[in-house]
């Protein structure tokens, strides 16, 4: 970790990760704490989408109610909050747009994104404004091999190794954070709910009793 800390003071700083949260599970919760304790940022905010662009067939839960179940999830959670600004534009969510708007409160952000999105971050829309605006932290695993960044962006961008795990360029930073490995994913939580399946351990019992309560994710009658 020395290696990187005295060039990037991430410490104190704030941390964003976008997502459809459908629903929000322990995985999402267990990395999110990982990166802010190994980057000691001050919080991370969790901001569901009001409709992902690229999330193919869309939410399956209403956006008011992943938002509710984030906040469940989130709360008592020291240092992570639930951020309703994407929700609130009642619009298609593009990263850029929430992050210009969220930078008059929360200065120059921490973009966390999954080992799955990171080679995706070129399709995103205005990406290098993106890059420009905010370091980006990787969540990977363990033994995962990621691309550095010269593979995964285009010229004109010149990247620097300055570590084992971080690079810089022009605009900013991009560091790679090992967080655990936990299987568990949205699809799977959505499955075990249709199935009448047990959630232990997956979901915080408050998410849970939120979904029953509300109906989410049953399997359709015939």
């Amino acid at each position: 970790m020395s290696e990187w800390r005295a060039e990037t003071s991430f410490k104190g700083r704030v941390g964003i990760l976008g997502g459809s949260f459908d629903p929000i599970h322990a995985g999402h919760i267990q990395k999110v704490m990982d990166v802010r304790a190994t980057l000691e940022l001050r919080r991370v905010l969790l901001v569901p989408a009001w409709v992902a662009p690229y999330k193919l067939g869309g939410a399956k839960a209403s956006a008011a109610d992943r938002l509710r179940m984030v906040e469940l999830a989130v709360s008592g959670q020291d240092g992570l909050e639930a951020c309703d600004y994407e929700v609130r534009q009642e619009a298609v969510s593009y990263t850029i747009d929430t992050i210009e708007a969220l930078m008059a409160v929360v200065g120059r952000p921490v973009l966390l994104v999954g080992a799955d999105a990171y080679p995706t971050l070129p399709t995103w829309r205005w990406y290098q404004d993106l890059l420009r605006l905010a370091d980006v932290a990787v969540m990977t695993r363990a033994g995962f091999s990621m691309p550095p960044p010269d593979d995964v962006f285009s010229a004109p961008t010149i990247w620097s190794s300055i570590g084992s795990n971080i690079w810089s360029h022009e605009g900013g930073l991009i560091v790679f954070v090992t967080t655990p490995d936990v299987d568990v994913s949205s699809t799977e939580v959505r499955r075990r709910i249709a199935a009448d399946e047990s959630l232990d351990g997956l979901v915080a019992p408050e998410v849970v009793s939120y979904i029953q309560k509300k109906g989410l994710y049953q399997k359709e009658k015939p």
